[in-house]
């Protein structure tokens, strides 16, 4: 799969104007040719709407699904389905230049969509560097190439930053994690999530790091006798003190360091979208605190 910046310059060096036709490759291989830049936009997942608002394209996303809710003006665009049970006629009925899809759950509608004729750009990332390479490529696709680099840009300094922030304390003694999605059963985060990219990018190791799934069910002794230095839930269905006051939790070092956390909005921690930066700023807080205390 060609990455976004090598499209870009074969697409610089090919005379691109917003009335030319191009050819872009995207994050699952297919090869999509524009005759012009396409001006009516659909998305069919929240991570892909907040790309194109980022980008500015507000006037130009005339569809979305009923889960994009952020930014809130994406609220108040024409419905065509849900995230996994997309309404091929209300896509068709919006006569879009271009739809922009999630692979797996969505591969089936992308199909028929591409069969009745309708250009479909599918964005697949299960990691930050995937989710910047989206970006740009949601740029070139819609004509917006230089903001999409200013946004990649502004994250990539982002990322440095918070790298350069907590190396004296992760290089030394990189503290171990233990991430909750849910509690009963407890199911936490593996390879393949993007929670997980971020609890790496942030410095952290990830007790679920060997699981075979990206969202494994934890075994309850198996977290106690890791002893994770940190743990971070976002569900809201506990307390921070309720997370230790479960049997055996309590001699945790999280738990004794007071090192237990809450982030109150998931969304900015597995959608594939710009505020997937915010994501990992807020795990690294998460983990070496200390590193960011002014």
């Amino acid at each position: 799969m060609l990455t976004a910046v090598v499209i870009v310059l074969a697409i610089a060096f090919s005379g691109y104007t917003a009335n030319s036709s191009f050819s872009v490759t995207d994050q699952i291989g297919r090869n999509v040719t524009f005759e012009q830049i396409p001006n009516r936009i659909v998305s069919l997942a929240p991570g892909n709407t907040e790309i194109l608002y980022a980008l500015g394209l507000s006037d130009r996303v005339v569809g979305v699904s009923t889960y994009c809710d952020y930014p809130e003006e994406a609220t108040t665009k024409p419905k065509i389905g849900g995230f996994s049970e997309v309404s091929i006629e209300a896509v068709v009925a919006l006569e879009p230049d271009v739809v922009f899809a999630t692979a797996g759950v969505q591969d089936r509608a992308a199909e028929h969509l591409t069969q009745l004729g309708i250009e479909v750009i599918t964005l697949d990332a299960t990691s930050l560097t995937e989710v910047m390479d989206g970006i740009n490529l949601a740029g070139i696709v819609t004509g917006q190439q230089a903001i999409a680099e200013e946004l990649v840009a502004d994250m990539q300094s982002r990322m440095y930053k918070v790298q350069s922030a907590i190396e004296p304390w992760s290089s030394e003694n990189p503290r171990t994690v233990f991430y909750e999605v849910w509690y009963d059963p407890p199911i936490s985060v593996g390879p393949g999530s993007f929670i997980h990219d971020l609890i790496e990018l942030a410095g952290g190791v990830n007790i679920m790091a060997n699981s075979d799934s990206s969202y494994p069910i934890a075994n309850l002794e198996e977290i106690i006798h890791s002893n994770p230095s940190v743990i971070v839930y976002a569900h809201g269905a506990m307390s921070t003190a309720q997370v230790g006051e479960r049997d055996g939790w309590r001699q945790m070092e999280a738990v004794r360091t007071g090192r237990v956390t809450c982030l109150d909005d998931e969304n900015i921690l597995v959608r594939p979208g710009p505020r997937i930066i915010q994501g990992l700023e807020a795990m690294a807080q998460s983990i070496y605190p200390e590193a960011f205390a002014k």
